[in-house]
């Protein structure tokens, strides 16, 4: 099987199974309440405004917003992190029982991934904690560069920062697969998530170009929005709320068919299985 034939077979799947969508589309309306209310509370809490002087009403008003901007942003993190540890599991499930021709099931492959928890969990924390490890060196110079003023510090940031990107998504691309549909311990789950992306690195790199144009679409879908100044007539400030509605959507379409052809690439390229495309 090919790479091209991994993303023809991806897309043929969420034609063929279009409820694939749901699970991301639902997580993209939860986040919604997210995205208008951190930028309103950050604004009524002067975070845009740290160089200028606030008046003692000023400074009630923002610690007034502090509650409930950590409420919203801990209510954002929380939906993230099922997202991440639970949603984007379902996933391998949902596209192998496809490939079995059963039908696609929410709660039957709910039940897998919590089966598969104990391996689940550890191995995307340990991910996480290797990419937070890697990253923070990145993080620091930024800040150096930031403090300097220094173009060439925060160019050097930038090219390490991508290339650090990168090199984490080829090591640990088809973690979702390997971790929800094989029988391994979590340490096996990650070994054999290195081994196995890493004997795919070309397509597995292929992948990372579709990711980054993904990823790009939905930030170029979120930049559309802008919040909208008190003296907007109504029929503007609701014409921007469906374009930010139409925004979201076109995210979590994007994000379906990244995590469907992650699992179509396991199954394809590793498995050799394959759809009838007709």
């Amino acid at each position: 099987m090919t790479f091209l034939r991994v993303l023809v077979d991806s897309v043929f799947l969420l034609q063929k199974s279009p409820r694939l969508f749901i699970p991301k589309v639902l997580v993209a309306f939860f986040l919604l309440p997210t995205f208008i209310l951190i930028p309103h509370f950050m604004i009524q809490s002067g975070l845009f405004e740290l160089d200028q002087t606030l008046t003692e009403q000023e400074l009630v008003t923002a610690l007034e917003a502090i509650g409930p901007l950590f409420l919203v942003v801990f209510y954002g993190l929380l939906v993230n992190l099922v997202d991440f540890f639970v949603i984007n599991p379902m996933y391998p499930v949902m596209v192998k029982q496809y490939y079995d021709n059963e039908k696609v099931s929410f709660k039957r492959a709910f039940g897998v991934v919590m089966r598969r928890f104990g391996t689940i969990l550890p191995a995307l924390l340990a991910i996480l904690i290797i990419t937070f490890a890697v990253m923070t060196p990145v993080a620091i110079l930024i800040t150096v560069g930031i403090l300097l003023q220094s173009n060439f510090v925060l160019s050097v940031s930038a090219v390490a920062g991508f290339l650090l990107v990168f090199a984490l998504f080829v090591i640990f691309y088809l973690v979702y697969p390997i971790s929800s549909l094989e029988r391994f311990s979590f340490v096996r789950s990650i070994k054999e998530t290195a081994k196995t992306s890493l004997k795919h690195k070309v397509n597995v790199s292929k992948a990372f170009l579709i990711s980054l144009l993904i990823t790009g679409a939905s930030y170029f879908f979120g930049l559309l929005i802008a919040l909208p100044s008190s003296n907007e007539q109504m029929w503007a400030k609701l014409s921007l709320f469906a374009l930010f509605v139409f925004a979201r959507v076109m995210v979590s379409i994007f994000s379906t068919y990244q995590y469907v052809l992650n699992a179509v690439f396991y199954l394809g390229l590793e498995k050799n299985q394959f759809l009838k495309v007709v």
